[in-house]
């Protein structure tokens, strides 16, 4: 499920959406980040163990939540030409958090910063979050942190585009020489690197719009939420 909305321009997915601290270095493309989600330590506003999180969803979403009910996505509203990137999502989801409860669980996006640690909850009055004119809810959610795999929104949208993600001006240059279709997915593991700062493809962590990936969201994760028709 998206946590807000992408849109295509010039061929790139852009716009706001809904949707470990090792450097990465030698232009190594096996480089994985440490297998601790999103530590919730390096958080200013951090409780031990605990991460706030905003998502944006459907009333329908939260209605099952205050029902008593867990809710879990799938993959009937996404894109389908995203679905290679949410299924490789997915996968490093497994790998970091465990697996889910049902066979084809997608990702549930929320927002650990949405536009660095000075609007780090989604403004409402801002477009992007859903289509223009549907009704949404943004959901203040607590959860542990270890159900929580944090990830450089910006840089998501390589996986969404299918692009090598470089290292380096020199690791794109070489891959613009010879470029080998082997070393792309296991490239876009450096979004998850939260303090990797380079200029030409991010920014620095306090700057950067940091979203997160969940299984599950469940009746006792909510805090508040707040009713909003997207501009």
């Amino acid at each position: 499920m998206r946590n807000g909305q992408h849109r295509r321009v010039d061929g790139k997915a852009t716009g706001r959406a809904t949707y470990s601290l090792a450097a990465v270095t030698g232009g190594r493309d096996d480089f994985r980040a440490p297998d601790f989600p999103c530590n919730a330590h390096a958080w200013p506003d951090a409780v031990i163990g605990l991460m706030r999180v905003w998502t944006i969803q459907a009333p329908e979403v939260l209605a099952v939540l205050r029902s008593g009910s867990v809710w879990r996505a799938g993959e009937s509203r996404v894109e389908p030409a995203w679905i290679p990137a949410y299924r490789w999502m997915a996968r490093e989801m497994r790998d970091r958090l465990g697996a889910p409860q049902l066979r084809r669980q997608g990702p549930i996006w929320v927002w650990r910063q949405w536009r660095g640690v000075s609007r780090r909850r989604p403004d409402l009055r801002h477009r992007g979050h859903l289509p223009t004119g549907a009704t949404g809810v943004r959901i203040e959610l607590e959860l542990d942190e270890e159900r929580v795999l944090c990830s450089d929104f910006d840089l998501w949208h390589y996986a969404l585009n299918g692009w090598y993600l470089p290292e380096s001006l020199a690791d794109e240059f070489e891959f613009e020489a010879r470029p080998d279709r082997r070393r792309i997915r296991p490239s876009w593991r450096r979004m998850f690197n939260l303090e990797w700062r380079n200029r030409r493809y991010t920014v620095s962590r306090a700057e950067k719009s940091v979203q997160g990936t969940i299984w599950e969201l469940r009746p006792g994760d909510v805090l508040q939420s707040s009713s909003f028709v997207a501009r």
